[in-house]
């Protein structure tokens, strides 16, 4: 019986991480860089997550910048945004993604 309630007990422990997890991805008014951070990106031949190909910064409460670390793969991260269907329209000036 002490087995299962230690089974029981890791199985509430994951569910409880799953929901802060999905608790952050939630749109409450306010920037958060975990709306994006799960955005894959076709990058160099193979899919990576943005946050391994460019700074993801949250510099007022409204605006997610990302600065790829590879000026090239401006095009690929603007896709993978729209690709991932978060409800946000990427703007690229050039030097950051807003």
């Amino acid at each position: 019986m002490n087995h299962s309630l230690v089974d029981i007990k890791k199985q509430m422990e994951k569910s409880v991480e799953h929901l802060k997890i999905e608790f952050s991805k939630m749109r409450v008014g306010r920037a958060s860089s975990a709306m994006v951070e799960s955005v894959r990106v076709e990058v160099y031949g193979s899919t990576m997550g943005l946050k391994e190909v460019a700074a993801i910064s949250i510099p007022d409460a409204r605006t997610i910048t990302i600065q790829p670390w590879d000026r090239s793969l401006f095009q690929e991260i603007e896709k993978g945004i729209l690709a991932a269907n978060v409800g946000l329209t990427p703007m690229n000036d050039g030097k950051i993604i807003r």
